[in-house]
């Protein structure tokens, strides 16, 4: 079986899923929180000491394509950088653009998405000290940047 037909079948998470990975060859110990406002808000910060220290890198994932939450994304964000400051965590953050396929990058609505999402969250970054965030864009349909994105 391809390791890489997993990914296509991943959902979305519901609470918390934490496990030990092999990622072609690379080991990770992955913490998924899933994004669902009841977890968030009963379970994520209420708590954050239990969930946002002691990483080393936090891959904040945001759907290209659903235009409607971004703002939502947005905020959550917000959160999760507001959680890292007050625990006085520094882990590299990377905001993964997801859905970011091959037949759509070139439409105009995509690349308004991209750079909205860009402005919402860099607009956030700037809010505290000390903190910076890479992009990457990257699709199921291209094993090579998911690769990439993890070296």
């Amino acid at each position: 079986q391809d390791k890489f037909s997993i990914i296509k079948s991943l959902l979305p998470t519901r609470g918390v899923k934490r496990e030990k990975l092999d990622f072609f060859g690379y080991p990770i110990l992955s913490w998924d929180l899933g994004g669902q406002v009841q977890y968030r808000e009963k379970l994520y910060f209420n708590r954050p000491e239990l969930f946002f220290t002691e990483a080393d890198l936090i891959l904040y994932v945001v759907d290209t394509q659903e235009n409607d939450r971004f703002a939502e994304a947005a905020n959550y964000f917000r959160q999760v950088l507001k959680a890292l400051v007050g625990l006085n965590e520094h882990p590299q953050i990377m905001v993964v653009l997801s859905k970011s396929d091959q037949d759509i990058r070139s439409s105009l609505d995509w690349q308004n998405s991209v750079t909205a999402i860009k402005n919402k969250f860099n607009n956030i970054v700037g809010e505290y000290e000390n903190i910076s965030v890479n992009y990457s864009d990257t699709t199921i349909y291209q094993r090579d940047l998911i690769i990439e994105n993890l070296s």
